[in-house]
């Protein structure tokens, strides 16, 4: 029960749009939600983006990329006063791989204000081919993520830092974006494995 405002700018030089090879993309995104309900507050967030792709020369990998990014994203009020569907959770496939989204207890996971970066290397497995009704095609992945999550803007700390890596596939096929099955660690020895679109 809310009335939703949202405002999104995006500079956008990428060569390609699903897998790209070269280029940035650099994203401010705001928003804020009317809440409809006495019993509720209202929300505001604020987000920015910047993520960087570089074509690498390789004699043994097939077009490698190395890409990274950075991410942050705050919302108002604190996060006792937020909705539940407004809530963040910094560890698994939407941030920092390698971990569960449920382990609230273990770790910050379940946050409203994020800091988070990434860095990735992408190379071609098996090229993209069409076959006849389907084209399919599969690259290879090593990603190192880590982030830094709080309930409140004046209380991150490096102590509610989160490490993850690993490797992964990314599918390419007709239709649906590409799908992603990644394998995380993190170093308390855990891992677990991600499914993303």
């Amino acid at each position: 029960k809310y009335i939703n405002i949202e405002f999104n700018y995006q500079y956008d030089t990428r060569d390609v749009y699903k897998d790209p090879l070269k280029g940035s993309l650099f994203e401010v995104s705001t928003g804020y939600s009317k809440s409809l309900s006495s019993n509720t507050s209202d929300v505001s967030h604020f987000n920015i983006s910047f993520q960087k792709f570089f074509l690498l020369e390789s004699k043994y990998l097939h077009e490698p990329v190395f890409s990274y990014q950075i991410y942050t994203l705050l919302k108002f009020p604190d996060f006792n006063q937020l909705p539940i569907h407004e809530y963040e959770y910094l560890g698994g496939e939407d941030y920092v791989r390698g971990y569960d989204s449920f382990s609230l207890d273990q770790y910050n996971i379940e946050n409203s204000n994020i800091f988070y970066n990434h860095f990735e290397l992408q190379s071609t497995i098996l090229k993209k081919k069409d076959y006849g009704k389907i084209e399919f095609g599969v690259d290879g992945l090593l990603f190192l993520n880590s982030g830094i999550g709080s309930k409140r803007i004046d209380t991150f700390s490096l102590d509610n830092l989160l490490v993850g890596y690993g490797f992964g596939f990314k599918f390419f096929i007709t239709g649906p974006p590409p799908i992603s099955l990644m394998f995380g660690f993190n170093p308390y020895g855990q891992s677990y494995t991600h499914i993303e679109n």
